[in-house]
Parts: structure tokens; C-alpha cells; sequence
């Protein structure tokens, strides 16, 4: 039984931990009194050596799997620790150094620069074509993946609805327009496309592709 105020066991298979000291320290007990525990008047004396030696085999097969599920769950949580270790290693492998940011500084300025020198739009345009240039290097170098969804049918796992319409050019329940593109993580939805799907009235075939 718990006693009052006792500390709960720490760590990975804290419950089994104790069950399976209690049952070793039950089986120690009984190998020390010959195999033999003390005799309870519910049981008679001539019984006891034969009931004891069931029992002594009983607390070693329970004390066996006590101590092969707490293996089990300490090898389970060091599995678990190292993956959150080498997550973490990786999300800091693939951070964002401050510096990287500087060359798209430079394109937000040479942008400003030509908008504000005569209002030439083709010099403009072309410091606004670097800067997503570069800004689409810095996501691609870390695992971010940009795809579209246009013509693929609806999948809630990658889009996120907006609203139905009807469109002649594309099969019922696909995306027939996208409002913001998906991006993907290392295969992995990192924020879902935000799309219209069409819906088809006309009883119409789906077009060849």
C-alpha cells in the first residue's frame, strides 16, 4: 500500500518500477524463510510448504514480467528521446541566420530606389523578381516545398476550402481555384493551399487531360 506523502516513482515506467521491487522484495522474504510464509489460520500448517512453493514460483514469473515491461518502456522512452533529440538538431540545423535576410533587405531597397527615380517599373519589377527569387532559395534549402493545387482533387489533409463554385474546365470536387498556393515541409503540410473546389451541375464529363 502507498503510504501518505510518499513520492510518486519518476521516470520511464515509474508504476512497474515499484511493482516489480515489491515483488522482489516478496520473493527475498520468502527464500529467506525457506519458502515458507507465515501461516494464516485460513490455511493449514501441513498445507504450507507445498502453497508457498506455488506461491514463490508465482512471484518470480510476475517479478520476470515486471522487470520485462519496464525494459520494454525504458527502451520505448529512450527511442522516443533520442527522436525528439535529433528533431530538434534538425530544426536548428535548418534555422534562419539573421544574415540571410540582408540580401532580401537589398532588393526591398533597390525596389524603393526604383520607384522613387522616375517611377521606372521595369527596374522595380526586376528588384521584385530577385527578392522572390531569393526568398524561394531560402525556404527551399530548408525543406520548404511550395505546390500547386490546381486541378488536383480536394484533399483536406492539403486544402483548405473556401468556398463551391461552378467551372466548365475542371471536374467536380477538384481545386479550380487557389487563393494562397500549398506549402509542403519535408513532405509534410506546412500550411495548407486555400482553395475553391468545383462543383459540377451539368451532369458534364470530366474533361481529358
Amino acid at each position: 500500500m502507498k503510504k501518505t506523502g510518499e513520492t510518486p516513482p519518476a521516470g520511464p515506467g515509474g508504476e512497474i518500477r515499484s511493482a516489480l521491487e515489491v515483488a522482489m522484495e516478496r520473493i527475498a522474504r520468502m527464500e529467506a524463510e525457506g519458502g515458507a510464509e507465515p501461516e494464516t489460520e485460513a490455511a493449514p500448517a501441513a498445507a504450507a510448504p507445498a502453497a508457498s512453493s506455488a506461491e514463490l514460483a508465482q512471484a518470480r514469473r510476475e517479478a520476470q514480467e515486471y522487470l520485462s515491461a519496464l525494459q520494454y518502456k525504458t527502451a520505448e522512452f529512450d527511442n522516443f528521446r533520442k527522436r525528439v533529440r535529433r528533431e530538434m538538431e534538425e530544426r536548428a540545423r535548418r534555422g534562419l541566420d539573421v544574415s540571410e535576410l540582408l540580401p532580401l533587405m537589398d532588393d526591398f531597397d533597390r525596389a524603393t530606389a526604383a520607384s522613387a527615380a522616375g517611377g521606372d517599373m521595369a527596374a522595380f519589377m526586376d528588384a521584385l523578381s530577385m527578392l522572390h527569387s531569393h526568398l524561394e532559395g531560402l525556404l527551399r534549402a530548408r525543406g520548404v516545398e511550395r505546390r500547386s493545387s490546381l486541378g488536383e482533387p480536394f484533399d483536406p489533409r492539403f486544402h483548405e476550402a473556401v468556398m463551391v463554385e461552378e467551372h466548365p474546365d475542371y471536374p467536380d470536387g477538384t481545386v479550380c481555384r487557389e487563393l494562397e498556393p500549398l506549402y509542403l515541409l519535408d513532405g509534410e503540410t506546412l500550411r495548407p493551399a486555400r482553395v475553391v473546389v468545383c462543383r459540377r451541375n451539368d451532369g458534364a464529363a470530366p474533361p481529358e487531360a
